[in-house]
């Protein structure tokens, strides 16, 4: 059985995860990956998220930027702005998935990206547990 924390411990939990996000001096990123080959970075806003109880959720979108390679984005990562790693393994899904990170790219299959192609950020949330 996995252990369950109170609402103040995963609050300060979430709270460091964001804390991490913007360290390094300027904003954190959102890494794309096709695998393990990054498609597209998105630069978060900062502060990157508000938190509430568990839940992180990304302020500033939708965010908007063009793929710089081609690919099936496969998951995400969160780096700080020295590109430390804070979050990885993050899914990734269309406007009407159930996902960690929401995009869309204009195309029928919004993880089915091509070099140049515009990716938005819709909306982002990560969960800190129970």
């Amino acid at each position: 059985m996995a252990p369950s924390y109170n609402t103040a411990t995963l609050t300060a939990r979430m709270n460091a995860v964001v804390q991490q996000i913007d360290a390094g001096g300027s904003n954190g990123f959102l890494l794309l990956l096709a695998g393990g080959t990054v498609v597209s970075t998105i630069k978060l806003a900062r502060p990157s998220g508000a938190v509430n109880g568990a839940t992180l959720t990304f302020l500033g979108t939708p965010i908007t930027t063009a793929a710089t390679k081609s690919g099936t984005i496969t998951k995400g990562q969160i780096t700080n702005s020295n590109g430390a790693i804070v979050v990885s393994d993050l899914t990734v899904g269309g406007p009407s998935a159930t996902a960690d990170i929401l995009i869309a790219s204009g195309d029928a299959n919004p993880t089915v990206v091509t070099a140049g192609q515009i990716v938005t950020l819709l909306a982002g949330q990560i969960q800190g547990g129970s």
